[in-house]
């Protein structure tokens, strides 16, 4: 419970600085981009650390689930925020990639 935490934490450490720099400045932005790793980030991670419990949990699985996110985050900060699609799709598939990169060698 307390390694999910922290990747929590350190998603959203690495996340939004970097949305920041991709220009989602303002208050409202911010925030959904931090909830939008609070409601993605410990589904993915729990799902991981079940796998991994099953030992099932390799970089096929782990990509896929990867990709949801990235997804899911989309749609949220197209829901969310409206505007440019393409723009928001990029911005989600850029800080996950940040993110997931950063995970892989933290942990």
């Amino acid at each position: 419970m307390t390694t999910m935490f922290i990747a929590l934490v350190l998603t959203i450490l690495i996340e939004t600085p970097i949305a920041w720099a991709l220009g989602y400045r303002s208050r409202n932005e911010t925030i959904t981009v931090v909830l939008a790793s609070v409601i993605t980030n410990p589904p993915l991670n729990f799902i991981i650390a079940l796998a991994a419990y099953e030992m099932t949990a390799g970089a096929p699985l782990i990509l896929v689930l990867e990709a949801a996110v990235v997804i899911a985050e989309w749609r949220i900060l197209l829901y969310a925020l409206g505007g440019d699609s393409r723009r928001h799709f990029k911005t989600s598939l850029i800080i996950n990639a940040a993110s997931y990169l950063s995970g892989f060698l933290f942990f």
